[in-house]
This record gives structure tokens, C-alpha cells and sequence, in this order.
């Protein structure tokens, strides 16, 4: 792996922070007392002293330079009873106390880590942020997390194929949904968004192996830096708490679709994990191409999908001060394109990525760190055939696509009313592709690599009795683009194209935000902050056809910005009934856009080009409602309305005033949950008013909805046999251009726990 010097600085600066030695003291776990799981956020303090303390992302917590004695222990977290618990100290070693806390009508989804890269009560965050928890994503009626994330509040969703999706976009805040580098997609805070192509290959992440997953709306690149110019989505994965525990799925359903996974998982006392997890799931798919738009000869077929994935993750809380963890991911798979012509299995395309993780993180009284190092390597392939004027042509598309760096991330509670998040990071993105044609012997490669460093600070202060926050963060991004190269056998494109000298730009994002708690329940609050995205390597290195046609690099390209202004409030009415709403208002400049050249390849073809010309602006507001009805039943109902238009256009005037590509105007979203013991029943509807998928607004998806159901029944304690439902109603709609969303698909299983 591929270490640059700032990761020694990072090394540095963390042992600067810690020390390794033992002291007299007090050391434990604090863990719930229904689920067995660790507990981050729990605030603890020693009765008649200064000591405080908050739980690390393990449950852990310690206190030192004890004196020996009798003490006592306060407990309290938004989401549990209040507990008070003696422990003694002895003169030797340091003592060691877990810690039981029983659930309140709260759930303990009401602390995000998203928000600050630390742990934060949702309350006391002047921003919005989502939680889809684990017992959603079980309850939920879904195929992949194309589904779960559908009917999240203010989530965008675009994937006309769903599962057989080749490259599902899920975007925040109306900033147009075939962008995914316009919102940042992380995994335990690791990025997953390819310097490459700004995507992410969402088919990979294995569901059983999700705990939570936290949706953060608005820009936070006063955190995060690149690619959370609209917002972050962190999925937080499964850490066992038992002393071994699993689970095998299986389940068949339409267009003979077989769906498995297995994991098995186990937690020690002397503080060692692991789970070991892996998924298999093939089908034969679906012809999207409906049969008005088909031609003789028809060389439309079913796109299927084959795919794989072995997850591994083991760590050992050695103790509060350091908990190790390594993952590796191994992820396999092949995708129809739909179409065949001499092939034999058609045009296809795979996106085998390998992923690879160390953390480091801990406490020590008020002072946590955490130290994230990856490796993500994924090697795309696309088989490409064609007819054209009766001649036949294939060229294969192969791309290494590595992006590695390291996090460290750093935080002090240096009083009861104020903290301090700040850390440093480095980002290494490269590309190594091209296209190389079997029918004849040419070939079109790229090359280039995009280095980020950045540092970031983020202040948290409380005022009257803690009512009232501030919350402000500024982040500095370095990035330089370099080692560009460009080579083709194709003499059409010879003068086109232009040099790929060095680049460097800078960004700073700024973001201020106050929050006021009216009382217990209730809160409102104001931000401002600024976003930036910066171009991605295929617009800065690569020449050669994209959707729009013959395409050129333009290393030159600069990062884009959106300020974004936001008010917001939250209701709970007898701690049963949420409602939460948003107003927004984004002001983006130098948005990134492909622009006619002038000039034509072949004499005929406009060639386009990656400029900064754009100015956009995105008016919205957001309406969320959810709550129990009753006992077992419960209900949620969101509202996302906004407009997203086009502003100063130098270049192509006439676009002045359209709306972005799927960026649909309206969304609605609601469903019940009914849940009595060893059952469970979920309906769920999703409403997407007309969608443009061309910048001239003259091509457009029509308004639909669908519906979703989901129903499960346990038997024997340990299995569980379940039915779901995607578009129960048939509703197969035109979901981009010409293409046909798949319809309805049922999905039978079984699964065993253990």
C-alpha cells in the first residue's frame, strides 16, 4: 500500500496525544440490556468530582489516576434510563466494570457519529440528519439498498433497473440524481466514492452486515471535504456482542432470482470480535427495452446478474484506549447490459472490487481519537459490441481503479460545554484504463492520479444550562492533479486533444450553525455552510465517447461550491409523534457541465468538454412525520419538495431557467409497520412527480408510484420465513429515456439465527 508522508505526521500526532501506560483506575464497557449491544455516547461521571467521560464507537470508557476507594458512577444517554453504580478501586491494577443500561421509549438511534466524526445527540445538531436503523432495514420491504434508501426522508434514488442497475445514483438535496459525487457515501467513515468516476458500487455492501445507516442533508464539507457538497450517507456496520451468533438466508423469486447469505460472528470477554460474512445472489433479469423501441434485427435481451461478496472483520478492544479492527472486503460480480449481438454472453460489465481497512481508536478521560487507513482497488471491465452500416465492432473497456489514504481524526472535551473535533487527511485516487478494441488494433488508454490532503476543525459550545449550541467548522482541501496521460491508435482524434499538464487548486468550506432546545422535545435551528466537489479523474485524464457523444479531458478543471442556508425544527408530541421539517436554499457556482466545443470529430460529430460554467440554484423544504400508533403499530410520512434550476449559463444561454436531469420537483413517501411478537407487516408507498433526464428538459420520466410489502413470520424462535413485494401493483414505468423499471418481483425466503 501506497503510504504518503503525511501518514507518518498522522502517526506522529497521535502518539503525541496517547500514552500507552497502564494507571490506577477504572476501565469497563457499557452495553444495553436488551440486545447485548455496546452503547457510543453514554456519559459517564463520578459522583463529587470532576471526572467525566463519554463512551468510544465500542461501548467503552475509561477513567484514570484514581485514588483507591468507594466511588460511585453516573450513567445517562438520551436513549436509556439514568443509572448510578458503585465500583471500587484497588492500589495494584485498574478495575474493570460493564455496565447494563435498560432502554427507554427512545431509541438508540439518537446518537450520530455523521454529524462531527464524534459522538453527538441528535438534538443538539443544528442540521438534519435520518437514521434508518437496523430494525427498519429488517422490517422494510427490499431487494438491495437501492430499496432501503428509496423511502428514507430526502433521499433520491436513481436506478431504472434496480437490482441489474449498473451504476444506481442516490443523491440529497435536488442537486440532480445522475451525480453521485455530489454526496459523499461513507462505510464506517471510510469513503467509498471512486476518484475515478465519483461513483459507488452500492452493490457490494452486504445488508445483513448493516447496523445503522445515517443520512446527513445539506453540505458537509466542513467535515468531510470533497464529495459532500449535497451530503453524506454513513453506513455503519454489525459488531457481534455474543459469545458466537449467526445467520443463513436463502430465498427464490421472480425472474428465478436466488438470494443467499450467511455470517457468523463472536465476541470474547477479553474484548477480541470477528465476523466473518458472505453473499451469493444471481438472476436471470429482465429485457428493459420495450417492444416499440426494438428493431429488426432485435438484439435485446434479458440483463442478468451474478454477484458475490466475502466480508471479513476482526478487532480486539484491548482497552479503552485502543481498539484495533481490520476489514477486508472481496466483492465479485458480472452484470448484463441487455443487448447481444455475437458474444456470448452479450455486453456485460463487472465492478470486482477488493477493500481493505485499519482502525485505530479510543479514549482517554476527555480526549478520543480514531485513525482510519484504506485501500480500495476495483477493477472494471465492460465488453462493448456493435452493429454499424452492417459492420461489426467490440471493444473491451478495462480500468484499475485504486483509492487509498488515511484519516485521523481527533476530539477533546475540554468542558462540560465544549468540544473540539479536528484531524488531518489524505486521499490518493488513480486510474489506469482504456479502451482496446478486438476487432481491429486500436486502442484509446488514460492514465492520471488526484492527491487531496486537508485538515479540518469543528467547535461545538453550549450555552444557557445547555440549551442553546454553536457549532463551528472550517476545512482546508489541497488536491493536485497529476501523471496525466493520453494515447490512442485512432488517428480521428489527432488535434483535438488537449495537453494534461499538472493542476493544483485549493478549497475552504466554512459552516456555522446554532441550535436551540425550546424544551425537552422540541428544537430549532440555523446554518450556513458552504460545499464543494471536485472534478473526478475520468473529466480531468479521459478522451472518448460518453452518453453525450465524443467527449475530451480538460485538466484544467476547477472544484464546484454551493452555499447552502437552512432552517429547521423538530416536534415530539408525548414522546410518540415526531415531526420534523426544513427549509433550504442553495446557491451553487462553477458547476461542472459538458459543453460543445466547436469543433467535430469526423467532420460530424460534436465534440463536448467538462467546463466550469454553471451557476445553479436549489429552493426546498422537507416535511417528515413518524410515530406509534399503538403498541406494534407504526407509521411514517415524508414530504420532500424542491426546485432545482439552472441559473447563469455563459456558454448555452438557452438552458437558463431548466430544471436539473431526475431531479423530480415532488417526492412523497409514507408506510406502516405493524410488529406484535414473531410477526411483522410492512406497506410502503414512494410518489416521484416528472423527471427530465436531458438538459433541454424535452426528454422526461412521467409522475408514478409504487408500492411495497413486506411480511414475516418467526417460527421455532430461530427461523423465520418472510414474503416481499417490490412494486406490488405491476406499476412497470419508463425510468430513464426508454428504459422499463422491472416491474413487479416477488421474493420468497427462510432464515435461521443463531
Amino acid at each position: 500500500m501506497y503510504i504518503k508522508p503525511i501518514l507518518i505526521s498522522a502517526l506522529i500526532l497521535l502518539f503525541f496525544q496517547v500514552s500507552l501506560q497502564g494507571e490506577t483506575g477504572i476501565k469497563g464497557f457499557v452495553f444495553d440490556k436488551i440486545t447485548g449491544k455496546p452503547i457510543t455516547g453514554v456519559h459517564l461521571k463520578i459522583q463529587n468530582s470532576n471526572y467525566a467521560t463519554t463512551t468510544n464507537e465500542s461501548g467503552s470508557f475509561f477513567f484514570e489516576s484514581l485514588n483507591p476507594g468507594n466511588y460511585k458512577i453516573e450513567c445517562s444517554h438520551i436513549a436509556y434510563e439514568n443509572l448510578t453504580q458503585n465500583f471500587v478501586v484497588n492500589q495494584i491494577n485498574s478495575s474493570e466494570l460493564n455496565i447494563m443500561l435498560r432502554p427507554t421509549i427512545y431509541s438508540s438511534d439518537e446518537v450520530v457519529i455523521t454529524a462531527s466524526r464524534s459522538n453527538d445527540e441528535i438534538k443538539n445538531v443544528p442540521a438534519r440528519i435520518n437514521i434508518i436503523t437496523r430494525e427498519e432495514i429488517e422490517n422494510l420491504p427490499h431487494l438491495n439498498i437501492d430499496d432501503i434508501l428509496k423511502q428514507a426522508a430526502g433521499v433520491n434514488v436513481y436506478s431504472p433497473g434496480g437490482m441489474y442497475s449498473m451504476r444506481p445514483v442516490i443523491t440529497l438535496r435536488g442537486l440532480g440524481g445522475d451525480e453521485q459525487g455530489r454526496t459523499l457515501v461513507l462505510l464506517d467513515g471510510v469513503p467509498l466514492n471512486k476518484g475515478d468516476t465519483g461513483g459507488v458500487t452500492w452493490s457490494r455492501i452486504n445488508l445483513d452486515d448493516i447496523e445503522r445507516i445515517e443520512v446527513f442533508n445539506g453540505p458537509g464539507s466542513s467535515i468531510y471535504g470533497n464529495n459532500a457538497m449535497g451530503g453524506v450517507i454513513n453506513i455503519i456496520t454489525r459488531r457481534p456482542t455474543k459469545p458466537i451468533e449467526g445467520l443463513a438466508r436463502i430465498a427464490y423469486g421472480t425472474y428465478n432470482t436466488l438470494m443467499t447469505n450467511v455470517n457468523v460472528g463472536a465476541y470474547f470477554n477479553n474484548g477480541f470480535y470477528y465476523r466473518i460474512s458472505g453473499m451469493y445472489n444471481s438472476s436471470d433479469g429482465y429485457n428493459d427495452l420495450p417492444a416499440e423501441f426494438r428493431e429488426e434485427p432485435d438484439y435485446s435481451v434479458a440483463r442478468f446478474m451474478n454477484e458475490y461478496n466475502l466480508s471479513t472483520k476482526a478487532g480486539w478492544a484491548i482497552d479503552p484506549l485502543l481498539n484495533i479492527e481490520f476489514r477486508y472486503d472481496h466483492y465479485r460480480n458480472k452484470k448484463g447490459e441487455g443487448e447481444k449481438i455475437l458474444s456470448p454472453d452479450g455486453e456485460y460489465r463487472h465492478f470486482d472490487t477488493d477493500f481493505v481497512n485499519l482502525k485505530l481508536n479510543g479514549n482517554k478521560g476527555n480526549f478520543n481519537y480514531s485513525l482510519n487507513v484504506f485501500h480500495q482497488h476495483e477493477n472494471y471491465f465492460k465488453l462493448d459490441e456493435r452493429i454499424q452500416g452492417g459492420s461489426y465492432s467490440r471493444f473491451d473497456v478495462k480500468s484499475d481503479r485504486i483509492d487509498q489514504g488515511a484519516i485521523l481524526n481527533l476530539s477533546n472535551i475540554f468542558t462540560k460545554n465544549n468540544k473540539l473535533v479536528y484531524g488531518i487527511e489524505a486521499r490518493f485516487g488513480s486510474v489506469d484504463g482504456g479502451d482496446y478494441y478486438v476487432t481491429s488494433p486500436d486502442s484509446v488508454v488514460n492514465k492520471g492520479k488526484l492527491d487531496t490532503y486537508a485538515f479540518f476543525i469543528h467547535d461545538e459550545q453550549a450555552f444557557l444550562n445547555n440549551k442553546m449550541s454553536l457549532t463551528f467548522g472550517i476545512r482546508y482541501d489541497n488536491a493536485r492533479f497529476h501523471d496525466g496521460s493520453y494515447a490512442s491508435s485512432d488517428g480521428a482524434w489527432v488535434g483535438y486533444l488537449p495537453p494534461l499538464e499538472d493542476h493544483n487548486w485549493n478549497a475552504i468550506s466554512p459552516g456555522i450553525g446554532i441550535n436551540f432546545l425550546v424544551d425537552d422535545i422540541s428544537r430549532i435551528y440555523v446554518s450556513w455552510s458552504r460545499g464543494f466537489r471536485a472534478s473526478i479523474l475520468d473529466d480531468l485524464c479521459r478522451s472518448g465517447w460518453m452518453w453525450v457523444g465524443p467527449k475530451i479531458a480538460n485538466p484544467e478543471l476547477g472544484p464546484e461550491t454551493l452555499d447552502n442556508f437552512e432552517i429547521g425544527g423538530d416536534i415530539l408530541i408525548d414522546k410518540n409523534f415526531k415531526i420534523a421539517a426544513s427549509v433550504f436554499y442553495s446557491l451553487g457556482k462553477d458547476f461542472l457541465y459538458y459543453v460543445a466545443t466547436g469543433d467535430s470529430l469526423w467532420g460530424k460529430r460534436p465534440i463536448f468538454q467538462r467546463q466550469n460554467i454553471t451557476k445553479v440554484g436549489v429552493f426546498g423544504f422537507e416535511i417528515q412525520s413518524s410515530g406509534n400508533l399503538n403498541e406494534h403499530l407504526r407509521y411514517f410520512a415524508d414530504y420532500i419538495f424542491n426546485i432545482s434550476e439552472i441559473g447563469q449559463f455563459d456558454k448555452n444561454p438557452e438552458l437558463e431557467g431548466k430544471t436539473l436531469k431526475y431531479s423530480p420537483k415532488h417526492q412523497a413517501k409514507a408506510g406502516i409497520v405493524f410488529n406484535p411478537k414473531q410477526f411483522s407487516f410492512t406497506f410502503s408507498a414512494v410518489y416521484k412527480s416528472r423527471q427530465y433526464t436531458s438538459d433541454d428538459n424535452e426528454k422526461f420520466i412521467e409522475s408514478y408510484i409504487t408500492f411495497d410489502s413486506k411480511i414475516s413470520k418467526t417460527v421455532a424462535k430461530k427461523f423465520t420465513i418472510y414474503a416481499k413485494a417490490i412494486d406490488i401493483f405491476d406499476h412497470q414505468h419508463i425510468d430513464s429515456d426508454y428504459y422499463l423499471s422491472p416491474g413487479r418481483r416477488i421474493n420468497l425466503g427462510l432464515s435461521f439465527t443463531f
